[in-house]
């Protein structure tokens, strides 16, 4: 079913470490057991945590090649440590940032889910990042998942070729154009 997916056709590959399978995350701040990668490797059961009283910082991914970003998600892990003001940001160097999206006042709740409006990017970038300014109230930052995709569909099997993942990790690969599935 639908909700079994985060976003349709999600960009980014399962990650088992910073660097693996492909692209690199970084994080500005990263507890260990808690390291920015594990936002991205599709399991929310564990998390990205900041270190303790840093409630500002940023979660990034830098592609292998460029790609258009045209949503991103992600997953709260508690209910004072989503973030709440955010920017999502893009860039080819790395250092030189474009705001694609701010987003003020949010809060999706414990273990809540935020999705963002399809974004008016048509830019192919390497990099992409969340931009957290405020948590809600807590003492960090905690991101159970986090999620870009270059897809403009709402409908999850609407891409012919595209693949799908799974909230356990696995996934689902569409070879013909069959709907919603």
């Amino acid at each position: 079913t639908a909700s079994d997916y985060y976003l349709p056709n999600t960009t980014i590959p399962l990650m088992t470490s910073a660097t693996s399978p492909s692209g690199q995350v970084t994080a500005s701040s990263q507890i260990g057991g808690s390291e920015g990668w594990r936002a991205f490797d599709r399991n929310t059961s564990t998390l990205w945590q900041t270190a303790g009283g840093v409630t500002s910082a940023t979660l990034a991914y830098q592609f292998p090649i460029s790609k258009i970003i045209k949503r991103y998600s992600f997953r709260n892990s508690g209910l004072s440590t989503g973030a709440r003001n955010f920017t999502f940001e893009a860039s080819n160097d790395g250092s030189s940032w474009t705001t694609l999206d701010t987003q003020t006042s949010i809060n999706v709740g414990a273990n809540g889910i935020f999705t963002s409006g399809l974004l008016a990017n048509t830019t192919a970038y390497l990099y992409y990042r969340i931009n957290v300014t405020t948590v809600n109230g807590g003492t960090a930052i905690q991101m159970a998942e986090f999620e870009m995709t270059e897809s403009t569909s709402t409908s999850v099997g609407q891409i012919v070729g595209g693949t799908f993942n799974l909230l356990n990790g696995t996934n689902l690969t569409v070879t013909a154009n069959t709907g919603v599935v």
